[in-house]
């Protein structure tokens, strides 16, 4: 016997669900573009980095936690970078 799902109710249910997300990294370019009073021309780039920002940012969804740290659990989110200054004082004349 075969049994059939009713995909229509899933497509659906998962509509909004994606419409929302492409909302939210609508609304957050658009916003980057005026808040840097960038021309529409970098809208690309703008896009990648509010999906760059938005996956870096906690959710209330995911018990606010960050989405790269759950689909990345062993990459670092940043990596601390100590800069030292070396004076080299033979070479240094006055």
């Amino acid at each position: 016997m075969v049994s059939y799902i009713n995909l229509v109710v899933l497509i659906h249910l998962n509509k909004g669900v994606a419409e929302r997300k492409h909302r939210h990294i609508v609304d957050t370019t658009r916003t980057l573009l005026v808040n840097a009073n960038v021309p529409l021309k970098f809208w690309g780039d703008a896009v990648l980095t509010a999906g760059y920002l938005i996956n870096r940012m906690s959710s209330s969804v995911l018990n606010n936690q960050v989405p790269h740290s759950l689909l990345y659990p062993t990459e670092p989110l940043y990596v601390v970078v100590e800069a030292k200054s070396v004076i080299n004082f033979k070479d240094n004349k006055l």
